[in-house]
């Protein structure tokens, strides 16, 4: 498999043993993410049978070990993307993801633009602060139990931690890369850009404080925008970096030269990769500044690196009866579904389920082919990994004629729509054309209790011999954009 030659690029970066630092540092960085919920009990093997969060938490109780020896901090926080996405997260409602992070004793959890959706109750039940890097209109969380930065203290230290999506770039100029809503309120948010407030002293002068800025989707270049001069003038002593693969290229990791910055940078290669990296940064305060004790490292998390841990194993295998009964039969294949003839059938489902005029979709929603043979939940899932609400906007034949133009999408639609077409998408998508086709709000229709993943799910269980018709129906047309 091409990701087993990809991991071998992880050899560029040095690997953090333990006990090889050349000076011990006062604090220890530790930092995963994009795990996109993917921890699974180890008796659901046949699911899912790479599992790597065994090294991490083993991996983890050594840098403790280690840093209580000399006398370090350590701070493991994730940088976001990681309570859902998978199949064991979904059925478990997260409770994997939060099982695994309340064990390991996380210090902070960021949220991605990923993570719009993700039930507070969930956030709730995590024993460590949440951070997002999103903002309503009237400048305030979209989440009751997040904000954009915090201060905590590690020992006899005080550390800021900064949230960031995107450095400072403009929505506008990216719209689909940045969350159209955030929280259960689907609230219309924006990136935080504004650090002003959050420089201020944390209120004792006894202490210097370590202030890092963590840098959700980071696409560095080699010489740094001229805004990380000004986090370093405002007392920002490192970078941490959760950089997102190309999308475009499945396997990809060539290392970044990140030497000419004024800030350090820890920096974790975040991909479709069930979370198998570490980021490690360990500083030193040397007067009233914080620097590198040595090089950031990313350290590939396997059975070379650490022992698995027994006791997260033990709490992860508690959901291994749940995650069995939610993997259920809905179909037989007789031959494999390709990635091109599931969309299509998909969508079709969803125009006759919904009774819509047009359907549209983004040609990377089906994010793997589906085998022969039974079809269980877990396969479906893996093929539509996305539980976002549905939405339909009523707009006319000529702004569907421009939806339907929008690059990467594939759009099954009426002949002849009528005047008022009801067009089905994604709510990402509905918000996205609303605000390029400037749309009244009275123009868009929230599919009450509607999950994309649950709906497909249920049109498949309801005619199992669906899934593998790609006809497109009399009266239709179906296309993609270039």
């Amino acid at each position: 498999m091409l990701w087993r030659f990809a991991v071998l690029g992880l050899l560029l970066y040095p690997l953090a043993g333990c006990g090889t630092r050349s000076e011990a540092p006062d604090i220890i960085i530790l930092q995963t993410g994009r795990i996109f919920g993917n921890i699974y009990p180890l008796e659901t093997k046949s699911i899912a049978p790479l599992q790597y969060y065994p090294y991490i938490a083993g991996y983890v109780k050594q840098v403790r070990q280690e840093a209580e020896k000399n006398g370090s901090q350590v701070l493991l926080i994730d940088s976001g993307d990681s309570l859902g996405g998978s199949f064991a997260s979904h059925a478990t409602r997260s409770a994997n993801m939060v099982a695994f992070f309340n064990t390991l004793r996380y210090d902070a959890i960021l949220l991605g633009n990923l993570d719009a959706s993700i039930d507070p109750a969930v956030l709730s039940q995590l024993q460590m602060p949440v951070l997002a890097p999103f903002l309503t209109a009237d400048g305030k969380s979209p989440l009751s139990v997040s904000s954009p930065a915090l201060t905590l203290r590690k020992g006899p230290f005080s550390v800021r931690l900064l949230s960031n999506f995107y450095g400072d770039t403009d929505p506008a100029g990216f719209p689909q890369r940045f969350p159209m809503w955030f929280g259960p309120e689907r609230l219309r948010v924006k990136p935080v850009r504004d650090y002003s407030a959050f420089f201020q002293a944390p209120g004792s002068s006894d202490h210097i404080p370590l202030t890092l800025f963590h840098w959700m989707k980071f696409e560095p270049a080699s010489k740094a925008p001229a805004f990380v001069d000004e986090l370093k003038k405002n007392g920002v002593d490192a970078i941490l970096a959760h950089r997102i693969y190309n999308s475009g290229i499945r396997d990809t990791w060539e290392r970044q030269n990140l030497d000419q910055w004024p800030l350090p940078v820890s920096e974790n290669i975040l991909r479709q990769n069930g979370g198998f990296s570490i980021a490690r940064l360990d500083l030193v305060r040397k007067g009233t500044a914080w620097v590198p004790s040595s090089p950031p490292t990313l350290v590939q998390m396997t059975a070379n690196t650490a022992p698995a841990d027994p006791e997260i194993i033990t709490e992860i295998n508690r959901l291994a009866a749940t995650l069995k009964s939610a993997d259920e039969n809905l179909a037989t294949l007789d031959k494999t579904l390709t990635e091109a003839r599931l969309l299509p059938a998909y969508m079709k489902l969803l125009a006759l389920r919904f009774q819509a005029d047009a359907v549209l979709f983004s040609t990377a929603s089906i994010r793997s082919e589906i085998p022969a043979g039974t079809v269980t939940a877990n396969k479906l899932y893996a093929a539509l990994p996305w539980s976002n609400p549905l939405a339909v906007l009523h707009i006319t034949p000529a702004q569907l004629a421009r939806s339907a133009a929008m690059t990467g999408h594939a759009v099954l639609q009426k002949k002849n729509p009528p005047a008022e077409t009801r067009l089905l998408t994604s709510l990402f998508f509905a918000r996205l054309l609303q605000d390029r086709l400037q749309l009244p709000d009275s123009a868009l229709e929230i599919i009450p209790d509607s999950n994309e993943f649950e709906n497909a799910k249920a049109m498949v269980k309801a005619r199992p011999s669906s899934l593998a018709d790609a006809s497109i129906p009399e009266g239709w047309s179906y296309a993609t954009a270039p």
